[in-house]
């Protein structure tokens, strides 16, 4: 049977959803060519899939699932947005992303996708505002690794015997 390939009808759903998106990474790897500022790749990113997707049925149709479609932040989901960032141009590992860090960004660009895809707002977000609103709240989460980096390590004091 096909659970023999899929853990779960979560598991099948997605597995669908990503066979259908293929041509959509690709556009997407591509219109990302050249970005190697994190910040700036995943709120071009976010916002380029949120402008693309936000007239799909079929993406509608999984995100109003409620409970039997694939989860945005499943593991599956996660693994293939740490995919996507992987084909960009950014120095991940050289900006302070190790692979744990690189797992955040991928579910946080998932969550912001999704409740952006949900509800749109009034008015929307749309191009050069979206950016923007994007870049103020989603920006500020992406250079946390290298402001961590480059902040002063604390000294630590010895503590005098008694």
């Amino acid at each position: 049977t096909v659970y023999r390939y899929f853990p779960s009808t979560e598991a099948l759903l997605l597995a669908c959803a990503m066979r259908s998106a293929d041509g959509f990474l690709d556009q997407l790897a591509a219109h990302l060519r050249g970005y190697t500022d994190p910040a700036e790749a995943v709120v071009e990113g976010v916002a380029f899939t949120i402008e693309a997707l936000a007239d799909d049925d079929t993406i509608e149709l999984l995100f109003h699932q409620r409970g039997r479609g694939p989860s945005i932040t499943s593991d599956t989901a996660r693994a293939f947005g740490r995919a996507l960032l992987h084909r960009l141009d950014v120095d991940w590992e050289g900006c302070g992303y190790d692979e744990v860090a690189l797992d955040h960004v991928a579910e946080f660009g998932l969550r912001s996708i999704h409740s952006l895809l949900l509800d749109p707002g009034s008015p929307p977000h749309e191009g050069d505002e979206l950016r923007e609103f994007l870049s103020c709240w989603l920006g500020p989460a992406l250079a946390h690794p290298q402001l961590k980096r480059a902040a002063p390590k604390p000294v630590r004091r010895r503590r005098a015997a008694s």
